[in-house]
């Protein structure tokens, strides 16, 4: 009598098992390409918040590091240029801060090694965007990365 019980049991735990969703799945959400940006605007879209790889593929003559620090306490970030190969090849390097509360915010770097700036964020996650301009007039975004 169990057996009687226990096969088609298996029966529709088998085939539970194997069915799969049928759906389609949306994309990913990704965040917009925003560039420099120089005002500062409330109510942005979180999107803004989500980091995306550099893109860009900087020729190897013309690499520069910009290192984004670890978030204080205070929510300052420490953003410091580290200079590399293409400094000399460096017209600006432009900032921005997409702030949790939405607020955005640019700044412009110095193009000399060791040239720094401390971001007012929050204390929550902030996102960091650097682009690099170069004197041909072609930009390379570099950096973006959230911090926390």
């Amino acid at each position: 009598m169990k057996s009687g019980i226990i096969v088609p049991v298996l029966f529709v735990i088998t085939l539970v098992a194997f069915s799969g969703c049928t759906g389609t799945q949306n994309p990913p959400a990704t965040a917009p390409d925003q560039g420099t940006v120089t005002t500062t605007a409330p109510n942005q879209s979180v999107l803004e918040l989500v980091s995306a790889p550099p893109t860009d593929a900087v020729p190897d003559y013309k690499m520069v590091a910009v290192d984004v620090g670890e978030k204080d306490s205070l929510g300052n970030i420490p953003v410091i240029f580290q200079g590399g190969t293409g400094q000399n090849y460096i017209r600006e390097i432009d900032v921005t801060l997409y702030r949790s509360d939405g607020e955005t915010e640019s700044f412009v770097l110095g193009t000399t090694k060791g040239a720094q700036v401390s971001l007012n964020g929050t204390k929550q996650t902030d996102r960091v965007v650097i682009y690099v301009s170069m004197d041909t007039g072609r930009s390379f975004k570099i950096v973006d990365v959230t911090r926390d």
